[in-house]
Order: C-alpha cells, then sequence, then structure tokens
C-alpha cells in the first residue's frame, strides 16, 4: 500500500493512510513489553569485534538493547570511558563531540541499558548521566547505531525528493497565513531549499517558530564562556 500523487510518483510508503495508522495503534496496544514481537535474529556474517546488526523489532531499531561488550573492552573499561567522557564535557562542552564520538559509540551498551531502565529517566537524567547526547553529533550517532539508519542523509534526501512537492503545494495556498510570507522569500537559485521547506511545515500546522530554531540565550552564552575561561587561567596557573 502506498500513498501516490497525481503523477504517479510515490510520496509515502502508505503508514499515514488510516488503515495503516490503526494496524500500528493495535501492534502497539497488544505487545507485552519493548522486546515483543522481535523477529529472528539474525546470523552475524562479520568477524569477532565488529558491531552487527541486533534483532529488528516493530519500529526499526536493531540495536535497542546489545547484551555483547565491543571486543577487547570490559565493564571496567567502558566504565572508565564515561568517566573520561565527563571530564572531557566538563573541561571543552560540546566543542569537544568530535573527540568524544568515539568513545560514545564504544560505550553505547551503557547507553541503551540506561535509556531503557523502567520507569525510563528523564531528560534531565540522561543529559547529566551522558553529556553528550545532547550534542547534534553524538546524537546522530547513538540514533545511527540504534536503527541503521543516518539521520542526516535520511532528511536530504526526503527534502531533495520531496521537497518540490511540498513547496509547489504550498504555492496554492497563498491566502493561508504566512504561506505567502514564506514563500515571497525563497529564491529557487540561491535560497536553502531544506530552510524553507521547514519553514513552510511550521507555518502549515501552526507551530510556533521555536519549536524547530532555538535561539542562544545571551547571558547563559556569556556565562559559559566566563566558565570557560576561569577553568583555563586555573589550568595554565597549576601548569
Amino acid at each position: 500500500m502506498f500513498d501516490i500523487g497525481k503523477t504517479g510518483d510515490i510520496i509515502g510508503d502508505g503508514c499515514q493512510s488510516l488503515l495503516q495508522q490503526i494496524k500500528t495503534r493495535v501492534e502497539y496496544k497488544n505487545r507485552n513489553n519493548t522486546l515483543a514481537r522481535r523477529r529472528r535474529e539474525r546470523r552475524a556474517s562479520s568477524g569477532a569485534g565488529t558491531m552487527t546488526r541486533g534483532p529488528v523489532d516493530q519500529y526499526g531499531c536493531v540495536r535497542w538493547a546489545p547484551t555483547d561488550l565491543p571486543s577487547g573492552e570490559t565493564e571496567t573499561t567502558l566504565d572508565e570511558m564515561k568517566m573520561r567522557l565527563h571530564r572531557m564535557f566538563s573541561e571543552d562542552g560540546f566543542d569537544g563531540a568530535e573527540r568524544a564520538e568515539p568513545l560514545m559509540e564504544k560505550t553505547y551498551i551503557l547507553q541503551r541499558r540506561y535509556l531503557n531502565q523502567v520507569p525510563a529517566p528523564t531528560i534531565d537524567r540522561v543529559i547529566e548521566e551522558w553529556p553528550f547526547l545532547s550534542s547534534r553529533r553524538c546524537l546522530y550517532s547513538h540514533f545511527k547505531l540504534l536503527t541503521d539508519v543516518s539521520i542526516i542523509s535520511k532528511l536530504r534526501e526526503a527534502i531533495h525528493s520531496k521537497g518540490s512537492t511540498i513547496v509547489k503545494f504550498c504555492q496554492g495556498l497563498s491566502r493561508y497565513p504566512g504561506i505567502a510570507e514564506v514563500l515571497a522569500n525563497y529564491d529557487v537559485e540561491v535560497s536553502d531549499k531544506a530552510m524553507c521547506v521547514l519553514q513552510l511545515l511550521r507555518t502549515y500546522f501552526k507551530e510556533p517558530q521555536d519549536a524547530i530554531v532555538l535561539e542562544p540565550e545571551v547571558s547563559f552564552v556569556l556565562q559559559t564562556l566566563i566558565q570557560l575561561l576561569v577553568k583555563s587561567f586555573l589550568l595554565m596557573y597549576i601548569q
């Protein structure tokens, strides 16, 4: 079952249809636990030490609750990596996300254990326990390991294949509040199509601007900068 446009192009996989929504709802209500309705686990085709795909659950996760530690690592070494990540974040903040990414991938099994707790931890607790998960780079990396899907690649593909359709649809809604203003600022040759599409969707569904765009708080940024400068000064003084 597919959602097909007037020109015959497939604009969706059918998950927006009423039938699929009802089916998904029934499956969700009938499942016994978060690990239910798993497909048979695939045999690993690669050698030891490679993080392989696990069973695929109903919602596309392939490494929901991994049980095997990374090759050459123990619970102790992973805990040490976690402590190192905390030190890196306290010293460098989000600027250390690139260096932290390999360690975050190594400690993925610890992150899943923490996130899968019942009851689930709050967002504040998650950020406190795994601060780099609130960085875009490490969050995307975690999602890639969890689902075997790259968010960035999927978003780019969607914008490339469906973006023009969304813009064309909205051009017929010129009287819709805010739509005309967004389209007036869009130039096909120089404007960012992705940003235009996001603004059109936000306007169409009447979402507030801060739902997808975050504006930094100047006082918070200044306070963080002062803290980093003080820490740097103390480190230089100690050395």
